[in-house]
């Protein structure tokens, strides 16, 4: 979900009022719909707690532009035989954004017999040179934001052309943010956003 949401120069964020895409939901209270989301990624967040089993023995950056590639040695440990062996891997991730972002999921509950539905924005995805649907994300500033749910509140607006409702994070404070891909050592903080409005700015 993450991945759109690329290249802000070359971002094609639209008007949701021309380019708004909806999803029927399940739920049918806002209390369900934050429980539900919290379930999956409750499901899929978890990390290993022991990584005696590996370590990284050393990381280089061989190429840095709006993406780094970082070649990393990680050393792997057979609990069975205590046999060592170093594996290679390329990873990627946004230094200048500190690894750190946000996503966004702007949630409107079913209202005067209009179902219930969600935000998404359109944005140009460089991978497979097409525009896309994603969620409003972006990166945590530190000169901009006072803390990551004021950058999650900045995407809403500048992205999805939202602002308002409820905001509930759906990962515990003390949580280092859920990998984008396993690949990417950028991580990200998700929020549910019930029932914004129309951002007048």
């Amino acid at each position: 979900m993450f991945q759109c949401a690329g290249n802000r120069l070359f971002a094609l964020t639209r008007r949701l009022s021309k380019h708004k895409r909806t999803a029927p939901c399940s739920t049918s209270t806002n209390r369900d719909a934050s429980a539900a989301i919290r379930e999956i990624i409750d499901a899929t967040a978890g990390i290993p707690s022991d990584t005696s089993q590996m370590a990284v023995k050393s990381e280089e950056e061989v190429y840095g532009r709006y993406l780094s590639v970082y070649d990393q040695k990680v050393e792997f440990t057979d609990e069975r035989t205590g046999q060592k062996s170093v594996v290679d891997y390329d990873v990627v991730g946004h230094p200048r954004a500190n690894f750190f972002f946000t996503v966004v999921f702007p949630f409107h509950p079913a209202r005067d017999g209009r179902p219930a539905q969600v935000t998404l924005v359109s944005e140009y995805c460089q991978g497979p040179n097409a525009i896309g649907y994603c969620l409003p994300s972006g990166q945590f500033e530190a000169s901009k934001h006072a803390a990551i749910e004021d950058a999650a509140r900045a995407e809403l607006s500048e992205e999805a052309m939202l602002t308002g409702g409820d905001i509930v994070r759906l990962i515990p404070e003390d949580h280092p943010g859920m990998a984008e891909v396993k690949w990417c050592r950028n991580r990200f903080v998700p929020f549910l956003v019930i029932d914004p409005h129309d951002d007048p700015n």
